[in-house]
């Protein structure tokens, strides 16, 4: 990874493998001068005429929710399932379309439904997707459909 900034008012993170920028950070009346990374943190921070702004690349938070016993997230590109008094149970892959993985923001059960809502943020703007995902008990087990 590569982070670059610009006389442009921009701050860029470039995939250094496939050669693509993976996201812009604009400024509107800020030139960016100087930028460091934290060493350990996914972390970096970025001088501007008027300051300092600090970023953090990735969520650290994988997306959960939680319902009387039972804990559902997100882990691996997969939907998951801990139920407090057993175990961990996968239930199924996300599904992710095409181009590069987004992890999801946040994950909400609807328990009169059985059914999962998983929303995306694409590429740091106000574009939200909503993907429902239906639980059906099948011999005990939970599938998606």
């Amino acid at each position: 990874m590569i982070i670059s900034d610009s006389e442009d008012k921009t701050i860029r993170i470039w995939d250094m493998t496939k050669r693509t920028c993976l996201q812009t950070f604009k400024r509107e009346h800020d030139r960016f001068w100087v930028i460091t990374a934290h060493p350990e943190l996914n972390l970096f921070a970025a001088g501007h005429d008027n300051g300092l702004i600090v970023f953090k690349l990735e969520r650290e938070r994988i997306a959960s929710t939680t319902y009387q016993n039972t804990l559902f997230f997100i882990k691996d590109k997969n939907i998951r399932m801990y139920d407090f008094d057993s175990k961990d149970i996968p239930i199924m892959p996300l599904r992710t379309g095409s181009g590069t993985y987004t992890p999801p923001r946040t994950i909400s059960y609807n328990p009169i439904e059985n059914a999962l809502l998983v929303c995306y943020v694409r590429n740091n703007q106000n574009i939200y997707i909503f993907i429902v995902y239906l639980l059906f008990p099948a011999n005990g087990i939970l599938t998606c459909f």
